[in-house]
């Protein structure tokens, strides 16, 4: 087993919302910025790239290396190892992507408990310290505690920006009249992001267990029973966002779920956010002309989650 002692889910919540007070997306705005422009520096000559490889991957992988404090060369590892861990919790999960996604998830436990056992040795400035050090102050270190948080924000922290990042680019493609508009006025650009959240959310589908027996839409839930939520669904439903099928990057009202909600609501929702806000700045500001190249997009077989494959696409300097 991974764990001899499965963590509590709401006490690592708590461990990693008090780090998340003491180091807020705010204070990796220069770094990801300067990520944002060392990954379109690379591309700029050739006039052409892939979205998803050359840039909405490697910028949230050297982010989120930044954030837990581990070497950006080790991105690869994460990336493949998250992709398989993706395919585990997704409804089209077979008996080999869970040999294969076990597999994965021992590869990622032995690699993050070196590093804890470093960290805990011999404290830095960085997500993984900062877990240690609020173990100590809640009264005891739990080192599975820490290694559960750590692989939960690889997962969690990476993916979800992967796809938030091509997802946005590529709705703004498929709706010129948008993309000028947020060329014209970039100040729209957090509107814009959470248009795109909301028209093609990134985490389609969330699970909760009911605590008590209840009846939805003359549908009765019984107590303990799992129940699967489509995010997606929701943030187009009619009833409450006006011309629901609409990319809109002026929306006002726009209560999406794209992140859940309540105490379920993703504790890296800002990190995510900011992400994407400098990536599709920096991405307008650098380049014009922006076009896909291809029609013949492909998609990752997921139920759960909206990702791309590849958005190859060139633009004119």
């Amino acid at each position: 087993m991974l764990f001899k002692n499965p963590p509590d889910h709401m006490r690592l919540r708590s461990l990693i919302q008090v780090v998340f007070t003491s180091c807020t997306a705010d204070d990796f705005l220069p770094y990801i910025q300067e990520t944002a422009d060392t990954l379109l520096d690379r591309v700029e000559q050739a006039k052409r790239m892939d979205i998803v490889a050359d840039f909405a991957f490697l910028l949230p992988s050297m982010v989120i290396a930044r954030v837990l404090g581990i070497p950006a060369d080790d991105r690869q590892l994460f990336r493949e190892c998250s992709n398989t861990i993706i395919e585990a919790i997704d409804l089209t999960r077979t008996p080999d992507t869970l040999h294969r996604s076990r597999k994965a998830l021992f590869r990622l436990a032995i690699y993050f408990q070196e590093l804890i056992e470093k960290r805990t040795q011999h404290l830095q400035n960085d997500f993984i310290s900062k877990l240690v050090i609020a173990g100590e102050q809640q009264g005891r270190i739990n080192k599975e505690e820490v290694l559960a948080a750590c692989i939960l924000m690889l997962i969690a922290g990476h993916e979800t920006t992967v796809n938030l990042i091509s997802n946005s680019i590529f709705a703004l493609l498929r709706h010129p009249e948008e993309l000028d508009k947020l060329r014209e006025r970039l100040s729209l650009i957090p509107s814009a992001v959470e248009e795109c959240l909301r028209y093609d959310s990134p985490t389609q589908m969330t699970a909760r267990t009911a605590s008590e027996t209840m009846s939805i839409g003359g549908v009765t839930i019984k107590k303990g029973q799992n129940v699967y939520i489509w995010l997606g669904a929701a943030n187009r439903d009619p009833a409450k966002f006006q011309d629901p099928d609409k990319l809109d990057i002026t929306r006002s009202s726009n209560h999406h779920l794209a992140f859940g909600s309540g105490i379920h609501m993703c504790l890296g929702s800002s990190l995510a956010r900011v992400e994407a806000q400098i990536a599709i700045n920096t991405l307008l500001r650098r380049f014009s002309n922006l076009q896909l190249e291809t029609d013949d997009l492909q998609w990752r077989e997921l139920v759960g989650f909206r990702s791309l494959k590849a958005l190859p696409v060139s633009f004119t300097i």
